[in-house]
């Protein structure tokens, strides 16, 4: 088999289920054929047409979604999308049915059900009844990357995932709590691939990723490159357009904000969001890979990495094509990142970073004076929200109590009446 050009390392812990999605979308990418848009903006109707299998030719952009509608309407504008991909007359298929239809050789598609199987190649990832994705049986990468799975897990589960996944490696790593520098590194050491790119488990890569990844590095200056980072839901996630802020300032604080807004342009940036990144193998080599003093929640062992690179004379690049959509666990938690131990660790590799690249001058501490004042100035906003809100949900309970006792005297009824609430029999 050919040397891969890129290796695509996932990093997962205990999350099973969204690492079979994860390898999933990573499987279905090719590197030959797929396209992507420049703004990464997946909006577009013929952001997936490029990007399918060989067995049917796509409509046009703007009849993409029509075909999925009911035979008596033309959609009128794309913010009724989904409203017109309903049909009150009964024209959609059954399930199983649905799903067979969507697959016609001549790549005509009855219903927005077949939207994703659309969306991969014609060697894609299958599923089994549990709901589990595989890759193909074969041993043969057809392509020209690489997928490595580093597992950190502290059970079995995750390796069962990746055993339906013949072509994927695997490295486990025991005992490896908190462990992101040291999970990379082991990445690296295991791949083979010219460019080596990183996601987590909960990155999920949007059609074109890999085509824009080897787009981009087609510059030879070009030592490290990501791209849009998607948190909403569509349409919601393309609505607000602009360039990301990826820079780090001289007084050692890390700006890292709309990565996930609609942008068309490449841009040169100082660092890059560490679940959708990717670096060319002689620049890891050059300035040595991840520095495994960033420890707890690993906070800035990516910026680190990046502004390493960047010091040795590479660029490096934000492409809004090289897209993922990332939803993290823990924003299910509320205030995880108030939690005493995250604010520890975030400050302590705060520091840690801006010392290392700046020195112990009155910039840095300056810096960091700021960053713990803005820390101090959030809790205290916090405090007075909810101390404020505990009042006023107090004070809401006895207004209630008084509108009820006011409405009880008003619609008072004699004892002797057999009229209901309505005033009637």
């Amino acid at each position: 088999m050919n040397k891969p050009v890129v290796s695509i390392i996932i990093i997962t812990r205990n999350r099973p289920f969204l690492l079979g999605h994860c390898l999933e979308r990573v499987w279905s990418q090719s590197s030959v054929g797929t396209s992507h848009d420049k703004s990464g903006s997946y909006s577009a109707s013929d952001e997936r047409a490029q990007s399918q299998s060989s067995v049917g030719a796509r409509l046009s952009a703007s009849d993409e979604r029509l075909w999925s509608q009911s035979s008596v309407g033309v959609r009128p504008g794309a913010s009724h999308e989904r409203l017109w991909s309903q049909s009150s007359v009964g024209t959609r298929l059954n399930t199983s049915d649905e799903r067979a239809r969507s697959q016609s050789s001549v790549g005509v598609r009855p219903g927005a059900s077949g939207e994703r199987l659309w969306s991969q190649s014609s060697v894609g990832t299958s599923h089994d009844k549990s709901g589990s994705y595989s890759t193909p049986d074969s041993d043969v990468n057809p392509r020209n990357f690489e997928v490595i799975v580093v597992d950190s897990s502290s059970n079995n589960e995750s390796a069962r995932v990746v055993t339906r996944s013949p072509a994927t490696k695997h490295i486990r790593i025991h005992g490896g709590h908190n462990n992101m520098p040291q999970a990379r590194n082991s990445g690296i050491a295991c791949s083979t691939g010219e460019i080596i790119a990183f996601i987590d488990d909960d990155s999920m890569v949007q059609p074109g990723w890999l085509e824009a990844l080897l787009d981009v590095y087609s510059d030879k200056t070009v030592g490290a490159a990501g791209g849009r980072v998607i948190t909403m839901p569509e349409p919601y996630c393309d609505e607000i357009k602009g360039p990301p802020r990826l820079y780090v300032t001289r007084l050692g604080s890390v700006i890292a904000k709309d990565a996930g807004l609609v942008s068309e342009e490449r841009t040169e940036v100082d660092h890059l969001i560490g679940c959708n990144m990717s670096f060319r193998r002689a620049a890891l080599e050059e300035v040595g890979g991840f520095d495994p003093n960033f420890t707890l929640t690993n906070l800035r062992e990516e910026t680190d990495l990046c502004l390493r690179v960047k010091q040795a004379g590479w660029r490096i690049i934000f492409e809004p094509g090289i897209a993922v959509v990332h939803f993290s666990a823990r924003s299910l938690q509320p205030y995880f990142l108030e939690r005493p131990t995250i604010q520890f660790s975030n400050g302590r590799n705060g520091s840690y970073f801006a010392i290392k690249h700046f020195g112990l001058t009155p910039h840095s501490i300056g810096g960091q004076l700021i960053d713990a004042g803005r820390s101090c100035g959030r809790a205290a906003y916090f405090v007075g929200l909810f101390s404020i809100g505990a009042v006023a949900q107090l004070a809401g309970r006895v207004a209630g109590v008084i509108a009820g006792v006011r409405w009880q005297k008003k619609h008072q009824l004699p004892r002797n009446s057999s009229k209901g609430w309505l005033g009637v029999d």
